[in-house]
């Protein structure tokens, strides 16, 4: 079950960070090549990455209005698992290629209609694409995370229990470590479930599939399949492997990227009738 945060969540009215100079927590910033916050995002059919990459959509399909609902989070995407997802186009800069990646997302599940459904990512469930994602089963209501190089090896590491319909919000984070493990965390916890990262540590998972949200895109005749259904409220990359500690921290506090560090005014003039020294925390309660 995930924690809601008490801290003030940060929004575009009180400010957010917008680099790791700005950030309580600049070292979550390190190598994080996509952002996507809902919270933060505009209530329409786009998607705004607020990482320092400015990966933002390029195209919307069934996204409008009506999609978004209030959360203890703010606002977040509801998917009907139909034909909702955001289209990013190929990105380089969320290409895996030779180096370790974390993929990170904050949702709500329900049963897939289709045999998968695809929370987020580029180049997993298809035989003709590269790349990594998380997705949900229908048949077993697990949460997955996907490695994939084409149809040579696509190892995918499954949560220890169903997570479809438990009504419940959860902090998924798939993990690929090419000198460890290929892993995944629910809710801060490392699944048993897992996989040797060391076998793709000479494989170049750089492709040309598009990243995308709420559905997985693949060079194939049906190019974008295996909608997903249910709340999205976020979704984080990283170019590196995170941390446990990291991990953990991410999932105490969904907004630990985005909050902004508390800034101390002084005047050191000792003799000034307005000498002080206070800190003023711009969104942390």
């Amino acid at each position: 079950m995930f924690k809601v945060s008490r801290k003030t969540r940060p929004s575009f009215a009180s400010g957010f960070a917008r680099s790791s100079a700005e950030a309580e927590n600049p070292g979550l910033w390190k190598d994080c090549i996509f952002h996507w916050d809902a919270s933060l995002g505009v209530t329409g059919d786009r998607a705004v990455d607020v990482s320092t990459y400015k990966n933002h959509s390029t195209s919307a399909t069934g996204i409008d209005g009506s999609n978004w609902v209030m959360s203890p989070y703010g606002w977040v995407l509801q998917f009907d698992g139909v034909d909702d997802y955001f289209d990013f186009g190929v990105v380089d800069s969320v290409q895996l290629g030779l180096g370790n990646a974390s993929l990170t997302a904050l949702i709500k599940v329900q049963t897939a209609i289709d045999v998968y459904g695809s929370i987020a990512g580029n180049g997993s469930l298809g035989n003709a694409a590269k790349g990594h994602g998380l997705f949900v089963e229908k048949s077993t209501g697990l949460v997955y995370y996907q490695v994939r190089d084409k149809d040579v090896m696509s190892p995918a590491v499954n949560s220890n229990s169903v997570i479809a319909d438990d009504g419940l919000w959860h902090m998924v984070t798939g993990v690929l470590d090419r000198a460890g493990e290929q892993a995944l965390y629910v809710d801060g916890v490392k699944q048993t479930d897992v996989k040797d990262g060391t076998n793709f540590a000479a494989v170049n998972l750089d492709d040309s599939t598009k990243f995308t949200i709420g559905t997985r895109h693949s060079p194939t005749a049906i190019p974008y399949l295996f909608d997903y259904k249910g709340q999205i409220a976020k979704v984080i990359q990283h170019n590196r492997a995170l941390t446990p500690s990291e991990i953990k921290q991410l999932y105490e506090d969904p907004h630990a990227i985005t909050r902004q560090r508390s800034r101390i005014f002084a005047v050191t003039n000792r003799t000034s009738p307005w000498y002080y020294r206070a800190q003023e925390s711009l969104i942390c309660g």
